[in-house]
C-alpha cells in the first residue's frame, strides 16, 4: 500500500532521516501535517487578497459595513465590489488619476480616460466603445465625487464603421437617420443606404460636405 503524498508533505520529507519514507504510520502523519500546512498556507494566501477590496469575496461585506453602505440586496457582486472601490476614493483629494480611477471601477475593460480641458472648467471621460458593459453607476458616482465648479462631459470612442438603411413600397417621404437619446460626437466611417418603389422624396441624415 503507498500514499499519495502531497508537495509539501514531500519538502518536508526530505529534512528528515530517509527511514520515516518507509515507514506508513510515519508517512500518514507528515502528509497529515503536510495537509494541514498547505490549508494554513492557503488561507493566508486569500487573506492577503482579500485586504484590496476589488478581490474580495467573504470579505466583502465587512468593506461594506466599514464603509456604511447600505441597501446591497438588489446588487450583484460586481456592482457591491464598485459601491466600495468608490466609497473609499471619496477620502481622497480627487485629482485626473484617482478620477479615471473611480471611472474604470464602472467600465469593463478599465480602459476609460480622464482628460482636463484647459481653462474651461471641465473634463472628459473618454470611454472605449469595446467596452460592451459600462455600469449606470458611472454617471452618478462621477456626479458626486467631482468638485463642485467643473463639469464632466463624456465621449464615446470609436473606430466602427455604422451602417443604416431603409426600404419603402410606397409614401410621399423617407427620412433616414441616425437616433441617439444624447448628443454624440463621433469620428467613424457612416453609410446609410435606401431602396424604394415610389416614395415622393428621400433625405438622409447627416448631410455631407
Amino acid at each position: 500500500m503507498s500514499l499519495q503524498l502531497s508537495e509539501t508533505t514531500k519538502i518536508m520529507l526530505k529534512d528528515v532521516t530517509p527511514i520515516y519514507s518507509n515507514d506508513l504510520y510515519s508517512l500518514s502523519i507528515f502528509e497529515a501535517n503536510g495537509f494541514s500546512m498547505e490549508t494554513i498556507s492557503e488561507f493566508a494566501n486569500n487573506l492577503t487578497s482579500e485586504l484590496f477590496p476589488q478581490n474580495a469575496t467573504w470579505s466583502l461585506i465587512y468593506w461594506e459595513e466599514f464603509l456604511g453602505i447600505k441597501d446591497i440586496v438588489q446588487k450583484n457582486h460586481v456592482e457591491r465590489i464598485q459601491r466600495v472601490i468608490y466609497e473609499l476614493n471619496k477620502y481622497f483629494t480627487v485629482t485626473l488619476k484617482r478620477m479615471e480611477t473611480v471611472v474604470n471601477t464602472f467600465v469593463e475593460n478599465k480602459n476609460a480616460k480622464v482628460i482636463d480641458v484647459d481653462n474651461e472648467y471641465r473634463f472628459i471621460i473618454v470611454l472605449p466603445q469595446s467596452n460592451s458593459k459600462i455600469s449606470p453607476g458611472l454617471f452618478e458616482a462621477v456626479e458626486e465625487i467631482k468638485p463642485a465648479h467643473l463639469l464632466a462631459s463624456y465621449q464615446l470612442d470609436t473606430n466602427a464603421k455604422e451602417y443604416l438603411a431603409t426600404a419603402c413600397l410606397s409614401g410621399g417621404t423617407t427620412t433616414i437617420y441616425p437616433y441617439y437619446p444624447k448628443n454624440s460626437n463621433m469620428q467613424t466611417k457612416m453609410i446609410f443606404g435606401a431602396i424604394t418603389q415610389s416614395a415622393q422624396s428621400i433625405e438622409i441624415y447627416p448631410k455631407g460636405d
